[in-house]
């Protein structure tokens, strides 16, 4: 057990940050053979990456760790760092991307472009707790072209009706929701978050989407992210009639939302969507 968590140490030091969400949710792990023949570091691994478990790098390098049934201490300590090293590397900001022309039928009504006018918001105090809520749009969700007005009575909304032409999946500098409802009712979320959240919540939400496991048949995770102008909270993740929101990013509370949420919409459409207007890149 020394031996393990002298490697994570050692393998981690150097690149974790405090409070990044990463790893494990339980001090105990049995990356024991599972049914499907599974052990050491193929059974941990696709447990963490299954979202299973999240804690912070804190929380990862301060409390005893009891890992069994793993083939050798190497091969568990390599699958822990393998997670962490995806989370941390992918919270980065994608590269510039050359700027798609704004389309020709544009309507500000669907354009309420964020920004922090208000300065920074205060950091959050962590651990906070998380609120997973049901709403519905009264209105069909119908595909409504422009340049009919579409206006929602909650914000943000979690159906509806939304514009024909969905998104690319990825991230945007802003996509409006007339835009990413359409890609919630294809199975996918939206990744919130408030104009002047924390750059931290940020990254913590982007390194999430990336790191998350493909689908039945290999699809990739649906995932768009955009900051969001009436926000009460740091961030926001919306699937089709469902949203959970917090101030500190817990990665355990919105992997059990996506357990639950995840791809649960009328519509199983993995494909991109053809409008990339300030699109960034997955």
């Amino acid at each position: 057990m020394n031996t393990l968590m002298n490697i994570l140490m050692n393998t981690l030091m150097n690149t974790l940050t405090n409070n990044f969400l990463v790893g494990l949710t339980s001090p105990q792990v049995d990356c024991g053979a599972d049914a499907k023949g599974r052990d050491g570091p193929e059974r941990l691994r696709s447990s963490l990456t299954n979202r299973k478990y999240s804690i912070s790098a804190a929380f990862l390098l301060s409390t005893p760790l009891l890992i069994t049934g793993c083939a050798d201490d190497n091969a568990a300590a390599d699958a822990i760092a393998a997670v962490v090293t995806c989370r941390l590397e992918k919270g980065s900001p994608p590269p510039p991307t050359p700027a798609a022309s704004a389309p020709p039928a544009f309507n500000e009504i669907d354009w309420k472009m964020p920004s922090c006018t208000t300065g920074a918001l205060p950091p959050p105090m962590c651990p906070s707790t998380t609120t997973v809520e049901f709403t519905e749009e009264t209105a069909a969700p119908d595909h409504i072209p422009l340049p009919q007005a579409i206006t929602y009575a909650q914000s943000p909304p979690t159906s509806g009706p939304h514009r024909a032409q969905w998104a690319k999946w990825g991230e945007f500098v802003h996509l409006p929701a007339q835009r990413w409802l359409h890609n919630l009712e294809h199975g996918g979320v939206a990744l919130l978050y408030h104009p002047c959240a924390d750059p931290k919540i940020i990254q913590q939400l982007r390194g999430f989407a990336r790191c998350q496991p493909a689908g039945k048949g290999g699809d990739p995770f649906r995932w768009v992210m955009s900051p969001s102008a009436d926000l009460e909270t740091q961030w926001t993740i919306v699937a089709w009639k469902w949203r959970i929101s917090g101030n500190c990013f817990d990665a355990a509370a919105v992997g059990k939302f996506l357990d639950q949420h995840y791809n649960k919409s009328s519509e199983d459409v993995p494909n991109h969507g053809s409008w990339n207007f300030m699109y960034m890149g997955l």
